[in-house]
């Protein structure tokens, strides 16, 4: 039986995800070098890269008073190309002040045969050794394509095109699902091939059709030249479903004999607690993006040490 290979350890389980604050080599040097992230996730690329327009792709926090704030965001994916990132990561890899290479996740999107290109140029790169591919089929801000996460059909021509034997691992970035036949959906893709080259799920991507209005002018606080502001949601507003959909997955992996198939929770996590709330669901390891965004590379550390005993493992 082929069994894909794992994502190495994540120590701390604690890592960014794919998003606007992790874009540039500075940003990406600084998330790397950071003592309190276990591996670091590259913004979602393509192989020729994404047309960037900054009157349609912004982001805005909102709840800024409370000590969890929101965000939304209409970002899409990087402009910068495939290639060009695994050159930035080589780079910062092997000039680092880290004596053991520490997990990198490529965040790869595109058609089914382009993904399936990025994680063999993957595979063949000079990162091989330390990388992992996530595939992001859940990103709610691009016209006309809708999410194949969404769909068992559109999933399953993704991972059909994979490699049967993969190199490096493979994961999903999965969309905030709200019924469970969207998780039963995603469940009986992964159990009907003959061999699943999945090896870890990222979950919560953003929540889209999220309208944030000012509170003293009552427009959209996306300030879009044209267009309603609508976007996708994250932070401390998507937390309870976040958690949910990280509990509902880790629950129906592991009753499918999926247990080998690790999650990164992701979605409002901004402290030890909400760590250890995603922890308690089942997540293998967390993920931030907006408290990244709102608090900068400090966050990794508050969180890390949001207790006299450090991290806290549950039982």
């Amino acid at each position: 039986m082929i069994v894909p290979p794992s994502l190495p350890d994540i120590d701390p389980p604690l890592l960014n995800t794919a998003s606007r604050w992790a874009s540039t080599e500075a940003e990406l040097t600084e998330l790397y070098n950071c003592t309190s992230t276990g591996a670091i996730t590259v913004r979602t690329s393509l192989l020729r890269g994404f047309k960037d327009d900054p009157a349609v792709h912004q982001y805005c926090f909102f709840d800024e008073s409370s000590k969890s704030p929101s965000s939304l965001n209409t970002i899409g994916y990087s402009s910068t190309t495939l290639p060009e990132y695994i050159d930035i990561i080589h780079k910062i890899v092997t000039s680092s002040p880290i004596y053991s290479h520490k997990p990198v996740i490529f965040s790869v999107t595109g058609s089914a045969l382009e993904v399936a290109k990025c994680v063999s140029l993957l595979a063949s790169s000079s990162c091989s050794s330390y990388a992992a591919a996530e595939l992001n089929l859940s990103c709610p801000n691009i016209p006309g394509k809708p999410p194949p996460a969404y769909s068992p059909v559109a999933l399953k021509e993704y991972l059909m095109a994979l490699p049967k034997s993969p190199k490096i691992p493979i994961g999903l970035k999965l969309p905030p699902y709200t019924y469970h036949d969207q998780f039963a959906g995603l469940l009986e893709v992964l159990k009907d091939l003959e061999v699943c080259p999945i090896s870890f799920l990222t979950s919560v991507n953003t929540l889209g059709t999220s309208l944030v209005l000012d509170q003293d002018t009552l427009r959209p606080k996306l300030q879009w030249l044209t267009g309603p502001g609508i976007g996708g949601m994250a932070g401390a507003a998507l937390h309870p479903l976040a958690l949910g959909n990280v509990k509902t997955l880790r629950d129906m992996l592991d009753e499918a004999s999926l247990h080998r198939i690790q999650i990164i929770g992701v979605g409002g996590v901004s402290d030890h607690a909400g760590f250890r709330r995603m922890r308690q669901v089942g997540a293998w390891a967390v993920g931030l993006a907006t408290a990244l965004g709102v608090e900068g590379i400090g966050v990794f550390a508050k969180i890390q040490h949001g207790s006299r005993t450090g991290f806290e493992y549950p039982g």
